[in-house]
This record gives structure tokens, C-alpha cells and sequence, in this order.
């Protein structure tokens, strides 16, 4: 079957993936040379590039990339380059923090994040453990218990 068959005959308004560590990259280090971790599909560009590709070829409809336990909450747009600032969507990321870790982070307003900054793809970055809980309608993925409402991440 050709892969934009499968989407047409699908019915699901989201397309999730679970798994365990961050999709998206993550420059770790804001003005200088890119830092990324290796143990994240950062050090896998190729395959994040073919899987990303993928969702594109398969006409997959909202992407959504759950990710675990990466020791802070972030969202974000999942773009095909990431040195484009321009880069449209192809879809977004959701990632959790642990709940039991020792110790809570703190905060730093979005607009002086660094993080941020430098990741303009990442659209949020809440440093306190916890959980998040996604609200799924037809139209949209948001974070109620945060307020955040990330309609315009896909």
C-alpha cells in the first residue's frame, strides 16, 4: 500500500509517538559553539532526518512526539533544519520531567531564557518536576494544568 494510502484511510485526527528521550534538537549551550547531547537523537541526525522525512512521505497528519524523562518539561516544533529559522512545522514535541527526581528547578521567564533563545523551535522549558497532561481535541494538543496553550505548535 503507498504510504499516503494508509493516511487517507485513517481516521486519527493525532499521529503520537512515545519514546524516550528528546526528538527535537537541543543546543545546550546559548552563544557558543552547539552543544547537544549524544544520547538523544541529536547524536543521530540522519535517523532523526529519515524519520522525519518519513512522516512527510506518509502524509501523517499532526505529528505529535511524546518524549520521557529528559529532567525538565519542554515544547516545541519538530522542523526538518533546525539552522532555518524559518523551517515550517512538520510537528511538535511534548517532554516530561520526572516526578520523583531530587529537587525542583527553578523557572526563568521565557523571554530572558537562554534555552530558548537559542532553540527557537522550543517553545517551552518549565524546570520543575512533575508531570504534564496533554488535553487532545479534533483541533488541537494543550497543556491545561500549566496554562499553556500550545495550539501553535502544529
Amino acid at each position: 500500500m503507498a504510504p499516503g494510502r494508509l493516511a487517507e484511510l485513517s481516521r486519527a485526527r493525532w499521529d503520537l509517538l512515545g519514546q524516550q528521550v528528546f526528538f527535537g534538537q537541543r543546543d545546550r549551550d546559548p552563544g557558543g559553539e552547539r552543544s547537544v547531547r549524544q544520547d538523544a537523537w541529536d547524536g543521530y541526525t540522519a535517523a532523526r532526518l529519515r524519520v522525519s522525512e518519513g512522516w512527510i512521505q506518509a502524509d501523517a497528519r499532526n505529528v505529535a512526539v511524546l518524549t520521557g524523562d529528559v529532567h525538565a518539561h519542554w515544547a516545541g516544533n519538530l522542523v526538518i533544519d533546525y539552522d532555518d529559522p524559518a523551517s515550517r512545522p512538520i510537528g511538535a514535541e511534548f517532554a516530561v520531567t520526572s516526578i520523583t527526581s531530587g529537587g525542583d528547578g527553578h523557572d526563568i521567564a521565557p523571554a530572558t531564557d537562554p534555552l530558548l533563545a537559542a532553540n527557537p523551535h522550543l517553545k517551552l522549558h518549565i524546570r520543575h518536576c512533575g508531570y504534564l497532561m496533554l488535553q487532545e481535541t479534533a483541533a488541537t494538543l494543550t497543556l491545561p494544568d500549566r496554562g499553556q496553550g500550545l495550539t501553535g505548535l502544529i
